[in-house]
């Protein structure tokens, strides 16, 4: 399957703008995201949308794909850390694997994550509570 990559409008960030993420052009215009994107906060791996403008990548919503996307931002000192992300990566992948999740996409300090939503939001929030202990000063948000 070739995938393009397709422009979305990031509005909940400090500085908003857009990112680029994976996707599937549709056969009737409209795109099926592939990854969940790094710091857009309201769409997610597998959701089908329809860009209004692709200059600003202001899209709407087709169709939910049936995930759940996790940012898991680890806490100071280490936002800026490239062996601590390469650390929590490791454990969060290896937590993720017990939901069937993944993760999509990370920088230094921030990762996204995708699980699918029938894992149970009870499993979800254990998994991600507990990564919090083994990384202090680490959050994340649905």
């Amino acid at each position: 399957m070739s995938h393009e990559h397709v422009k979305i409008k990031v509005i909940d960030a400090e500085s908003p703008g857009s990112e680029s993420v994976p996707a599937l052009r549709l056969d009737d215009g409209s795109w099926e995201l592939l990854s969940s994107p790094l710091y857009a906060t309201e769409i997610v791996s597998g959701d089908v949308i329809k860009v209004l403008d692709k200059k600003s990548g202001s899209y709407e919503i087709i169709k939910r794909g049936g995930n759940v996307c996790i940012h898991f931002y680890l806490g100071e000192p280490h936002i800026n850390s490239e062996s601590e992300t390469a650390k929590a990566k490791s454990s969060v992948a290896l937590k993720l694997s017990q939901l069937d999740g993944r993760i999509d996409a990370s920088v230094s300090g921030l990762l996204s994550c995708t699980i699918p939503v029938d894992a149970g939001f009870n499993a979800i929030e254990l998994v991600f509570n507990e990564l919090t202990k083994s990384f202090l000063g680490s959050q994340w948000q649905f």
